[in-house]
């Protein structure tokens, strides 16, 4: 008789040698079919051999004898079917090999890896499946395997990621203990901005499976605002990877610290350095920042980046970052308080055009912005304030009178005619229609500091001449009274700002800068002639018999057709035995 395999229902007995034995009938001739211990040791069988059981069994014929080289249990369905359907709950064991219990008869069966190779890729672990199994001369095979789904198996969740050289592994689950092992490219993970990622992380993903590749596709479905909402609790600590070159922007790259097993990729531009309070150019790998964060998708790519403002227009509460310098221009950085916390650098010469020099750090204010759209990320557009809140003045009343002390924010000389302190102006061209022109003529900017900002105060002139000063330096401390006005100090629009009404620090009580000129009022004497192209007057000193000499370098008086109506104030010095005119202030009608 030649080799052969059948299928045979039959019931396990054992002999006097302790081997499993069955009795069987082969074209009316009796057999007995033999287990050997070796088939039983090798741990191939599906099921284990229980003396008194009966099985179905794949049996090899050959010369006469007859050997049971695999067993399966007795179906329950066997009268209607073909007898080897089975309804079990299925387990996947480490090792690749498949667990079958039956439903009612809690028969166990465990397939080979290599056994499930054309249906591994659709085999849930605790699913509920229908599996058949047909026999032919090579043995028993899997016919048909069906799962019983739960739910909609495309709406999963990835946990118990494990990375590989170049892909990672990780287990779907759409139930309770219900789960498929699948494999993440890593493109995928980087297309949704994750940096790293481990075991405990838990990720949205659906699941297709492809019946003609025999393979299961994943795609994440992350939710990257709740993403966001994790790192920036209160804010997101960011640690510096590295540059990346590109073609007309290079990419600053760092990492979030790892949150419930994901750490995210952020980019910074380097024309988006600006919008960070630190030095980045100049850190090393490690080092640390901390920042809100945003994210902006693109195509297929999620990219997690810092908040830069991308609207034209804001109309709500700011929080100040830091004062920093761009360009040689002083800027202020400031971040929205609400999500998604945008950031946007404000001139600081619009925040001295109401009132205010400086704002600490922290502080949190109400701002109406605007600025031109803008044509590429990277070119900025200057905004401008339309309004801004009046808690940087809080306590300070309108037409009263303050004593405080003050400090001078930029160097001042009396000889400077047209200043341009603080802020670029152009006072002429805007206000050459007023009659204040010169109110603030050669003014002193100093500031004065509250718990929110350092203020600006202007102190004019006249007093600074008054009190004998010449010039003043940077940080000089003064001692004034003043008090808040509304003036078109910086242009056509009237701002609100602080000015000192009198001083109280002179000149000699600083020891430094004392002026020996005088004030007096003097009257038109006569006309001298010219020096060069000015003309050269002479003036009588009222309640005095001394004349002075005054050269009119800035032709004040040229203009003026009866020199005599008026009455002159003057400051003069002496110099050897002459009187000098060394400014004339003002004239009034006799």
């Amino acid at each position: 008789m030649s080799q052969t395999k059948i299928l045979a229902q039959l019931q396990l007995m054992k002999n006097h040698k302790s081997t499993f034995y069955a009795d069987i009938e082969v074209d009316g001739q009796k057999l007995f079919a033999y287990l050997s211990n070796k088939v039983i040791e090798g741990g191939k069988l599906y099921t284990s051999p229980l003396e008194g059981s009966y099985y179905w069994a794949s049996i090899n014929l050959s010369n006469g004898s007859a050997f049971i080289n695999q067993l399966l249990p007795l179906s329950q369905y066997s009268e209607e079917t073909s007898g080897l359907e089975y309804h079990c709950y299925c387990q996947r064991l480490e090792d690749g090999r498949i667990h079958l219990i039956t439903e009612q008869s809690n028969n166990h069966i465990v397939l080979p890896k290599q056994t499930l190779s054309d249906f591994a890729y659709r085999i849930f672990h605790n699913s509920k499946v229908m599996v058949t199994f047909g026999h032919n001369n090579s043995g028993f095979f899997i016919k048909e395997w069906q799962t019983e789904y739960p739910n909609d198996i495309d709406k999963g969740i990835a946990i118990n990621i494990r990375k590989k050289t170049d892909y990672y592994l990780a287990d779907y689950y759409i139930a309770k203990d219900i789960y498929l092992p699948v494999k993440i490219e890593s493109y995928l993970l980087k297309y949704e901005g994750i940096y790293d990622i481990n075991e405990k992380a838990c990720i949205n993903a659906t699941l297709t499976l492809d019946d003609q590749q025999k393979k299961a596709n994943i795609s994440l479905t992350l939710d990257h605002q709740a993403l966001v909402n994790k790192y920036n609790q209160p804010k997101a600590k960011l640690t510096f990877i590295g540059i990346k070159e590109r073609e007309g922007s290079d990419l600053y790259q760092f990492e979030t610290m790892l949150i419930d097993g994901i750490s995210l990729l952020i980019a910074i531009f380097s024309y988006e350095l600006k919008f960070m309070a630190e030095d980045i150019v100049s850190f090393q790998k490690g080092q640390s920042v901390s920042a809100f964060l945003t994210y902006k998708i693109s195509g297929k790519w999620c990219n997690f980046k810092i908040p830069v403002a991308a609207k034209n227009e804001y109309n709500e509460r700011f929080r100040c970052i830091t004062m920093t310098s761009i360009d040689n221009e002083g800027m202020t950085l400031l971040e929205t308080v609400e999500p998604p916390h945008d950031r946007l650098l404000l001139p600081k010469s619009e925040l001295i055009k109401q009132g205010i020099y400086k704002i600490h750090s922290g502080v949190i204010f109400g701002l109406h912005i605007t600025r031109e759209a803008l044509d590429k990320p990277w070119k900025e557009k200057l905004w401008h304030i339309e309004s801004i809140n009046s808690n940087f003045f809080v306590g300070v009343n309108n037409d009263v009178g303050y004593k405080s002390e003050c400090t001078v924010i930029e160097s001042w000389s009396r000889y400077e005619n047209r200043p341009e302190y603080v802020v670029d102006l152009d006072r002429y061209h805007k206000n050459k229609y007023k009659d204040d022109i010169y109110a603030f003529h050669n003014h002193c900017a100093a500031k004065i500091t509250n718990k929110y900002a350092d203020l600006l105060v202007i102190i004019p002139k006249s007093l600074l001449v008054q009190s004998g000063f010449k010039t003043l330096k940077p940080d000089i401390k003064l001692t004034i009274v003043f008090s808040l006005i509304k003036f078109p100090m910086f242009g056509i629009k009237a701002a609100t700002f602080l000015c000192a009404d009198r001083l109280y620090t002179s000149a000699e009580s600083m020891h430094d800068g004392v002026d020996e000129s005088r004030y007096v009022l003097a009257e038109f004497y006569e006309k001298l002639g010219s020096s060069g192209s000015k003309e050269k007057y002479r003036f009588s000193i009222i309640g005095s018999e001394d004349t002075v000499d005054f050269t009119d370098w800035n032709s004040q008086l040229s203009g003026i057709a009866d020199l005599d109506k008026y009455r002159y104030k003057m400051r003069i010095k002496q110099n050897k035995q002459y009187l000098n005119v060394k400014e004339m202030i003002s004239a009034s009608i006799k």
